[in-house]
């Protein structure tokens, strides 16, 4: 994940589009893994989950507050305080990782297990287990890496690589007409709204 995190910092940063588009297809063109690109897509967008997977990670403000309390040793109101003076908590929390002695020798998290680290959260609804889960993972995460995985959690990811940017970088990414990209992304969009509505129906006719 290492290198997709550079990626949506220097995306951040980046105002042009297609600049934009550029950082992300150099990223997204060195993830090897079907599986790890899926999730390097999603997470450029601010989404953990396919959208064909309706389970909720269940990490809400107060648990990933506390994480991070926990993970960078500083009491409740210094982490507040750091957060409200830098504007949001992803953004506290990767600056307070930085801090800790040895952080720099951190090989961080690879992409399948990010997945992972997904899925066991969304496959449990226990709060102690989705701590341990939270602490292990940013225990090996760089700074970088703990701030754009708090943002997501936190759902304030905010590099401007939303709908039509992703679909642009991975077209540079793989060489694909950006029209088939699209059609791609719409098969997947309609295809998850007809499940959801299908699944409604069949809940309404059990009723």
């Amino acid at each position: 994940m290492r290198r997709l995190a550079a990626a949506l910092e220097a995306t951040r940063i980046m105002r042009s589009r297609i600049g934009k588009e550029e950082i992300l297809a150099g990223a997204l063109r060195e993830i090897e893994g079907d599986v790890e690109l899926a999730t390097a897509a999603r997470m450029a967008t601010g989404i953990a989950m396919s959208v064909s997977d309706p389970r909720p990670l269940g990490v809400g403000w107060a648990l990933l507050f506390e994480v991070a309390s926990v993970s960078t040793g500083w009491d409740a109101y210094v982490l507040r305080e750091c957060a409200r003076r830098v504007g949001e908590l992803g953004e506290a929390f990767g600056l307070l990782i930085a801090r800790l002695p040895g952080v720099d020798a951190r090989e961080g998290l690879p992409l399948a297990e990010v997945s992972r680290l997904y899925d066991a959260l969304a496959g449990t609804g226990k709060r102690e287990v989705k701590r341990a889960l939270l602490l292990r993972a940013f225990a090996r995460a760089t700074p970088l890496e703990t701030k754009y995985l708090a943002k997501i959690f936190h759902a304030s990811l905010r590099v401007g690589a939303q709908g039509g940017v992703l679909e642009g970088a991975i077209a540079r990414a793989f060489g694909r007409p950006i029209d088939d990209v699209r059609a791609a992304a719409a098969i997947v969009t309609d295809r998850h709204r007809s499940g959801r509505a299908r699944g409604a129906r069949a809940r309404r006719s059990a009723s």
